[in-house]
């Protein structure tokens, strides 16, 4: 019996509400009043932030509600009723759309019922998948903030016929799911006017901000770690020895890695020219660091395998002297200015007497900047030493011209062979005496062969291999000595050639070593200076990069 009570008056209650009633018509008792609406967003979850197309896809309930003077009633007249429902388009609604949609229908919310108190209250909440346009900045990419917006307005309604107000706690986020890639901090809503040129009525509209963080953790670990640790391999192949022949390998796995890993990072950004993402930035100093450790790489291969007959790491440099060229050429200089014609040849040769002239005055046996850095200077402050060689500040050759080399104690030929213009000064000497004394006694005939002969040493005695086996012939006139004192002269003239031969061929012998070492030393330089600048290249981009971003986590 209640329950046809109930329904007899919700019927009559529904059939008095639409007598008369046009769902055209504004609800005002004074057409020049607007009609007030008030708008609440209670957002749900943030599905998608796609920065790439930079559309932001967002799950949100919007809550309407104005007053409808003509839907009142007494409550006491139909059983006690409050409240009733109306579907979508039955009443007035207010034409209030998101003006930055890029749905492909635009308007998104699913059409709900509204419920009308008995007050004349309305309250709409319908539900929908919002698409929204965001500009998406990319500078601190994976560090960065977002603002997005939905912004809401009349679309036919100006403000003197509808006037658009937040409600109270206009933008509600209390049944919001947490996204796992974005943080909400904070969520605000505004209200502005829009003046524009065709009108002269206000617009309003209703703006509600999104401010958004993106959550680190999983670019930190899946895009920063990795590439860090990627880019400090690099380190490794400077201290693999050459020999091993996997330095080059390894550093261009490295650089395939890192250029796999910035492919990924421009997927993921968007194809804009305004800004290049942070993570981008860091990338690209991973790839500049290792395609330069790849570069340095090569230069320390080609340092190791350089051999004395293709490369040489001279003790003396040329320098030419522009003061000696000047001096020569000031009387040309001037002679120039006024030659004629028919002197302009004898002119010519004279410039290049003089250039050739100053270059023969060059100084000579200057130190070598390229050796004396390689060997000395830079093994020094890297604390490098090679066995038997102990460097110290007193040591260091100087890198200025003109100054002697120091002498060191490696080992006897290699100071024989620094010393080799001095013996070679003795050498010639003992050449000159020798020849002098030869002369003097008269033995040049008889000491040395004649031309064609070959003379051998058998069984302690001297045979002239010419056809007889007689012995030299002595010089008339000359001092006669003893055939034993001749056989004596002879052999120790040859033992002395023998042991020049021999000291040549030893020192020649230490010197090509002595220079192949050098070079594989240098190359162990240029590994251990390329290992420190990188290292400290390598931090202080990651932390310069890291530390400019606005927040590290989110």
């Amino acid at each position: 019996m209640n329950r046809c009570s109930a329904s007899y008056h919700e019927r009559r209650l529904y059939e008095d509400l639409m007598r008369d009633y046009n769902n055209l018509e504004r609800p005002v008792a004074n057409h020049s009043h607007p009609v007030t609406v008030y708008l609440k967003v209670s957002l749900q979850q943030l599905i998608d932030v796609d920065e790439k197309n930079q559309i932001v896809f967002v799950n949100a309930w919007l809550d309407y509600a104005w007053n409808d003077y003509k839907l009142r009633w007494d409550k006491d007249e139909y059983g006690n009723i409050t409240d009733v429902r109306f579907p979508a388009g039955k009443i007035w609604k207010p034409d209030v759309l998101l003006y930055n949609s890029v749905d492909s229908s635009f308007d998104s919310t699913y059409p709900t019922n509204m419920v009308v108190y008995h007050t004349g209250d309305v309250t709409w909440v319908p539900p929908g998948i919002f698409k929204i346009s965001c500009k998406i900045d990319i500078k601190w990419f994976p560090f960065d903030e977002q603002r997005c917006f939905f912004k809401f307005g009349s679309w036919t309604y100006d403000g003197f016929k509808l006037d658009l107000q937040p409600a109270k706690g206009g933008f509600d986020i209390s049944e919001y799911l947490p996204n796992g890639e974005w943080a909400l901090p904070m969520t605000t809503v505004s209200r502005s006017e829009k003046f524009y040129d065709c009108c002269p009525e206000p617009y309003p509209d209703l703006t509600f901000y999104l401010h958004m963080r993106r959550r680190t953790l999983y670019y930190g670990f899946n895009l920063i770690m990795p590439c860090i640790l990627t880019t400090t391999m690099t380190l490794l192949g400077f201290t693999l020895p050459p020999d091993a022949g996997e330095k080059i390998t390894l550093q261009i796995t490295v650089l395939l890695s890192i250029c796999f890993f910035l492919s990924i990072v421009s997927e993921m950004s968007p194809p804009t020219s305004e800004a290049v993402p942070l993570l981008g930035i860091f990338f690209s100093c991973c790839m500049i660091v290792v395609t330069a450790s790849t570069v340095f790489t090569v230069y320390v291969l080609n340092l190791h395998y350089r051999t004395p007959e293709t490369h040489e790491m001279g003790t003396t440099r040329w320098r030419l002297r522009l003061h000696a060229f000047r001096r020569r050429l000031g009387p040309i200089g001037v002679a120039t200015a006024t030659a004629s014609k028919s002197e302009w040849n004898t002119l010519n040769w004279q410039w290049l007497w003089a250039f050739l002239g100053s270059i023969d005055s060059a100084q000579k046996l200057e130190p070598n900047n390229t050796r004396t850095l390689l060997l000395y200077w830079v093994p020094y402050f890297l604390k490098m030493e090679r066995p038997g060689i102990h460097l110290t500040w007193e040591s260091l050759p100087s890198l200025l011209p003109c100054s002697k080399p120091k002498r060191h104690s490696e080992s006897l030929i290699r100071n024989v062979k620094e010393t080799e213009n001095g013996s070679r000064a003795s050498s010639l000497e003992v050449e000159r005496r020798m020849h002098q004394y030869i002369t003097a006694t008269g033995l040049s005939n008889g000491i040395y062969p004649p031309h064609g002969v070959k003379t051998v040493l058998s069984n302690g005695g001297l045979i002239h291999q010419n056809g007889d086996q007689s012995p030299p012939q002595i010089k008339s006139g000359s001092p006669s000595l003893e055939p034993a004192q001749q056989a004596q002269l002879l052999l120790l003239q040859r033992i002395y050639q023998e042991l020049k031969s021999i000291t040549k061929r030893m020192i020649e012998a230490e010197r090509e070593g002595d220079q192949s070492n050098n070079w594989k030393f240098a190359a162990m330089v240029v590994d251990r200076l390329c290992l420190y600048i990188f290292t400290v290249f390598i931090v202080a981009s990651v932390l310069g990069i890291l530390l400019s971003a606005p927040y590290l986590i989110a």
